[in-house]
């Protein structure tokens, strides 16, 4: 009876996750329409069956340099009616199911109150949902490079635990295919798989396997190599760069802000502090 009731607890749980992801991935596609703004560029490329080219996301003059963020969507210029609207958003859906699903298997291998236990698929389930609540968003665009990037970071978060636990690099290699490709989708990336790798082979040295002290190497290189074609690509002919202050000048009071608005950061810093006690102390 007992493994009947935890079968059926899970059913219900993943049960409720799925009807919430079918009707958000409903959502993402419906009325699918090309919209006045930033989405003009498509209008130059994929929705007239031309290649999204690297170029398009290397502006010197603002300091950008990201040119994989929407380079996915050239995959649909290979297939019937990809370069309509709706084709675009499938591919935002998709991004979405691939987002949910890693992370989902990640969550789950992460236990928290025991592998039995009917309480720890409610908490999988409930962080999932707030988590899809927070990144839904950038999937119901075809301008936020951010949707394939939180999709890499998924799937690089998912293969990264599954190497640690193996240490077998078919799982290193799919980890390090999505850190390359994330690095060049979104620039604030190299900074943070550079303090992840870093972090790593700082406090963690002494429990990482070879296969994995090569592995955050390989991490910390790739950052590397990044902000040197950054640096001569575009940081040497910066004039006015983009920036997401959205007109606020002090730095601080635009990080108190950004923390208010994204609160689960208020989480991250109190468990990062208790982490570091655990650690030296």
């Amino acid at each position: 009876m007992k493994i009947n009731f935890i079968r059926w607890n899970n059913l219900i749980a993943y049960g409720c996750l799925s009807i919430v992801v079918i009707v958000l991935t409903f959502f993402v596609v419906y009325k699918a329409n090309w919209l006045f703004g930033d989405q003009a560029e498509w209008l130059r490329t994929t929705a007239i069956s031309k290649i999204e080219e690297f170029s398009h996301h290397i502006i010197p003059a603002e300091g950008r340099f990201c040119p994989l963020c929407h380079f996915s969507y050239n995959i649909l210029i290979y297939i019937p009616f990809g370069y309509t609207a709706t084709a675009h958003y499938i591919l935002n859906a998709v991004s979405f199911i691939i987002f949910v699903i890693a992370f989902i298997f990640l969550l789950n291998k992460i236990v928290i109150v025991g592998h039995n236990s009917i309480l720890n698929i409610w908490i999988v389930v409930c962080t999932m949902l707030f988590l899809i609540q927070r990144i839904y968003p950038v999937f119901l665009d075809v301008i936020f490079p951010e949707r394939i990037v939180v999709t890499l970071l998924a799937v690089f978060m998912f293969f990264t635990w599954k190497f640690y636990k193996t240490n077998k690099w078919n799982y290193g290699i799919i980890a390090l295919l999505c850190a390359v490709y994330m690095v060049y989708c979104k620039e604030p990336l190299f900074g943070a798989l550079l303090v992840f790798a870093i972090t790593n082979l700082v406090l963690n040295w002494k429990n990482l396997s070879s296969n994995n002290r090569i592995f955050q190497w390989i991490l910390v290189v790739n950052s590397l190599i990044f902000v040197i074609l950054y640096y001569f690509f575009v940081y040497r002919g910066i004039v006015s760069p983009y920036t997401g202050n959205h007109g606020e000048n002090n730095w601080i009071n635009m990080s108190l802000r950004m923390i208010w608005g994204q609160k689960i950061v208020i989480l991250a810093i109190i468990l990062f502090f208790f982490r570091i006690y655990a650690i030296f102390l």
